[in-house]
């Protein structure tokens, strides 16, 4: 009797293992994916936090906006530094005005993040009422990467 294997079996066996290999890439490849976006997403969420609480620091004097008026703009930036530059004096932060148009989007080349802003101010019984809405997003990600801020707020 003769001992090893026979080719139908070596081949079944190689096939097997190959399928096993590439459902394992495959797991390994997806949860890699799966992780990058997280730390993207967890980026995002991390800027629109600190443009939101920029805007809350400034305790709404500075942000130039008449009641029951909406204003909204695009900023594009790359560390947590050009945010801070955005919001310094006199910079285009506190300053925004008007709404969002497809053909006023500032330059973005050689920028990583994208933020849209949209405040709106109401005035009930003399007491001012502010919407700040922050949406942040990786350009090279587009809308799965993006963080929302969603903040209602009174001047008292």
């Amino acid at each position: 009797m003769k001992k090893g294997f026979t080719l139908v079996e070596v081949v079944a066996s190689i096939a097997i293992f190959s399928i096993t290999i590439l459902a394992i890439s495959m797991a390994f490849s997806t949860s890699l994916n799966i992780s990058q976006m997280n730390d993207i997403k967890q980026d995002t969420s991390q800027y629109a936090k600190a443009i939101t609480e920029n805007y809350i620091a400034l305790r709404y004097s500075a942000i130039n906006i008449n009641a029951n008026t909406e204003v909204s703009a695009f900023k594009y930036f790359n560390t947590v530094d050009d945010i801070q530059n955005l919001f310094n004096t006199g910079n285009s932060m506190t300053n925004i005005s008007g709404s969002v148009n497809n053909t006023a989007y500032p330059s973005m080349q050689g920028m990583k993040f994208g933020v849209l802003i949209d405040i709106s101010k109401t005035t009930n019984l003399n007491v001012d009422f502010y919407h700040i809405y922050v949406r942040v997003w990786r350009l090279d990600k587009g809308a799965q990467s993006q963080s929302v801020r969603d903040i209602y707020e009174s001047s008292d």
